[in-house]
């Protein structure tokens, strides 16, 4: 279930009541995991970017890759696995941490704070990133850039809220969906279209595929923050070609109940 500090909240019928954990409790996270077909992010793109990849590259660990590295892993005398471990991360000189992938924002937040406080420090934080890179299972700090749930994460981990359907370490590969795991969470509530506000996730679903594809944080019930191709941006609520607004919103910090 999500964890939430210091602020009540009004659940759906039937569902689990938030956690409540210190706001400066750091998420249990070790970061330093092994990249492999499947890893995604922006420690596939420091690893991409020590491999002589270009810029444009999608930020994936496919086998082609895994065939580069087991070259490299040959040629430089380590145990040819195809995968990325500490010791071929040192060796291919990547010019990064090993630990990179624990990220997460500190929250900002005291047990105290008032859902408004929450709201605004979540926006001063996705507003951080205002022009960062769109990595495809990115969530960095703003120099190494997101992808949109990803954003939408460091976000929440912001104003004090660790939503506990969510992996930061699956959110970081290609078979998981961060945002299908964000609307299956018990701890978070939503609501209808029509009600959505500043500090609100709204979703959006491709129309070619008909699932749930983009998440981006509401400004206001006509403008949102969002990490798109090829950076952070603010952009309108409505008018997208390709997707249409998923049938629910999420909101994060719910209006206490008393």
């Amino acid at each position: 279930m999500s964890a939430l500090v210091g602020l009540a909240t009004v659940m759906p019928a039937g569902a689990a009541s938030a956690l409540t954990l210190p706001d400066d409790e750091s998420l249990d996270v070790r970061g330093g995991w092994v990249l492999r077909v499947g890893s995604a992010g922006h420690k596939v793109k420091a690893l991409q970017q020590a491999l002589g990849y270009p810029d444009s590259a999608w930020e994936v660990y496919d086998e082609k890759m895994r065939r580069v590295v087991r070259d490299r892993q040959r040629a430089l005398g380590l145990e040819v696995t195809g995968r990325v471990n500490r010791a071929t991360w040192r060796a291919l000189g990547v010019k990064a941490p090993w630990r990179m992938d624990a990220f997460n924002q500190a929250p900002r937040t005291t047990p105290e704070s008032t859902r408004r406080e929450r709201v605004n420090v979540m926006i001063q934080t996705a507003r951080r990133y205002l022009g960062s890179e769109y990595v495809w299972g990115g969530s960095g700090t703003p120099r190494r850039g997101v992808d949109c749930s990803g954003l939408v994460l460091q976000a929440m981990y912001s104003a004090g809220l660790h939503p506990g359907g969510v992996s930061l370490r699956k959110h970081q590969t290609t078979d998981y969906s961060t945002t299908d795991a964000m609307l299956a969470d018990p701890g978070l509530r939503h609501i209808s279209l029509d009600q959505v506000r500043r500090g609100d996730l709204v979703f959006f679903t491709s129309n070619r595929s008909g699932k749930v594809n983009h998440v981006a944080l509401a400004l206001g019930p006509s403008r949102v923050i969002e990490a798109v191709e090829p950076e952070v941006r603010i952009a309108p609520l409505a008018d997208r070609s390709s997707q249409r607004l998923h049938g629910v919103a999420i909101r994060p910090f719910p209006f206490s109940s008393g």
